[in-house]
This record gives structure tokens, C-alpha cells and sequence, in this order.
């Protein structure tokens, strides 16, 4: 005779079982969403410096959340408390933010890099050569005046241009 045994496993927090009540699943949605959008609005209103999200000893606060309320919700679920679920629907929601978040800054640094890309020119087999740039041609110099010469090399104080009329 074989014998049957029946294996229960704890039902998860994030997922819905049938036994859970409408309020309980709607409950854990807003948990995960409403942790989800809090830490994005933070990322997006308070950059650390040089950043493109908010850290907190130099980790993301995301991920530093995410951590320690599923540690919490851990911890709590093992000691047998009701509200496990709840820290651990917030690490979730965190954890997921974070995902978002890393794959947004990737997208975004690839479509730059993508752009640089496009606009560096084409190189071929061709090697450039900068011309040398044509220098201006000297400007002419005037014509001497004939009587000028004369009247500086002779030494008198006679003057070149005479009164007309």
C-alpha cells in the first residue's frame, strides 16, 4: 500500500492564493506599486551628486530599502507575526524600482553612446590630409612721390605740396 504524503508549502506574500481576500491582494498591490513610485519620485527629485539616483552611505536607497524590509518581512514571517508580509511586499516593490531603474540608466547610456556613434564621421581607406591654408597676398605698397625724395635727400625744409591757386 502506498502511502500519500501532503506537502504545504507557505503561501507567498507577493503572489495571490485563492484563499486570500480581495482586500488582501489589493492591499499588496498598492504596497508594491506605492513603494515602487516613492522611491522613483526620490530618485528623480534628490540625484546624489553626479548620480541619476538617491544614495544613502553611498548605496542606492532603493536598494538599501529593498534589503532591509525584505530582511525585516524574513525575519518577522519566521517568528511567526502577521505583518512579514507587508515588509515584504515593500522590499519587492524596491527591489523592482531598482530594476527599473538600472535598466532605464542603461538604455539611456546606450542610446547616447549609439548617438555619438551616428554622428562621428565615416571613416574609409582614405587617409585626410588638411591643406595648408592660403595666406593673404601683401598689400601693395603706394607709389613714392617723386618730389618727396628729392626735397628729404637734399636736406632742405622746402615743403612737397604746394598751395594751389
Amino acid at each position: 500500500m502506498a502511502t500519500a504524503y501532503l506537502v504545504q508549502t507557505a503561501p507567498s506574500a507577493a503572489v495571490p492564493s485563492a484563499g486570500d481576500s480581495a482586500m488582501s491582494v489589493a492591499l499588496g498591490a498598492v504596497e508594491i506599486g506605492g513603494t515602487g513610485i516613492a522611491l522613483a519620485y526620490l530618485n528623480a527629485r534628490n540625484p546624489a551628486d553626479g548620480k541619476a539616483h538617491h544614495e544613502i552611505f553611498g548605496i542606492p536607497t532603493d536598494v538599501a530599502i529593498g534589503g532591509g524590509a525584505l530582511g525585516i518581512g524574513i525575519l518577522l514571517a519566521l517568528f511567526g507575526s502577521k505583518y512579514g508580509m507587508h515588509f515584504v511586499r515593500i522590499g519587492i516593490g524596491a527591489f523592482v524600482e531598482s530594476g527599473i531603474r538600472m535598466a532605464f540608466e542603461k538604455g539611456v547610456s546606450d542610446r547616447d553612446a549609439e548617438n555619438l556613434k551616428r554622428l562621428q564621421p565615416k571613416t574609409t581607406g582614405l587617409r585626410l590630409v588638411q591643406a595648408p591654408m592660403p595666406q593673404p597676398a601683401a598689400a601693395p605698397s603706394p607709389a613714392p612721390v617723386v618730389g618727396a625724395a628729392t626735397a628729404m635727400q637734399k636736406g632742405t625744409s622746402q615743403s612737397v605740396f604746394q598751395p594751389v591757386g
